[in-house]
């Protein structure tokens, strides 16, 4: 926008439809819709609780019994630090070659830092 002047000023912004961090209004059928995925993906995650309390229970009491023979591996979680390195989308791959510090023909100054 020009003021007439040949300078540039910003438009000013447009006006919103609902106030930010207020309420948005929806209708009763997104309303209803989202009722349903809620109510499903309950239903779902029932199922599986009581074998997410087992596991709990067995890690957190996992401790060295009076028989050195009963080992409780915790076969649950045996995964966590693998999953762990694979949230990295790719390794860094470092080669490195070793240097003869009495060779002359290596420029220390380019490779160690000035302290």
């Amino acid at each position: 926008m020009s003021d007439g002047l040949g300078t540039l000023t910003p438009a000013p912004p447009a006006p919103t439809a609902w106030d930010p961090g207020g309420k948005v209004p929806v209708s009763a059928e997104v309303v209803q819709t989202w009722q349903k995925r809620i109510e499903r993906a309950q239903t779902t995650a029932d199922q599986f609780y009581p074998q997410w309390e087992r596991a709990l229970t067995r890690y957190a009491e996992a401790k060295v019994s009076a028989a050195k023979t009963d080992i409780n591996a915790l076969l649950d979680y045996r995964h966590v630090e693998s999953k762990k390195a694979q949230l990295f989308h790719k390794t860094p791959e470092i080669n490195l070659s070793p240097v003869d510090p009495a060779d002359p023909a290596v420029p220390y100054d380019a490779i160690l830092p000035l302290r």
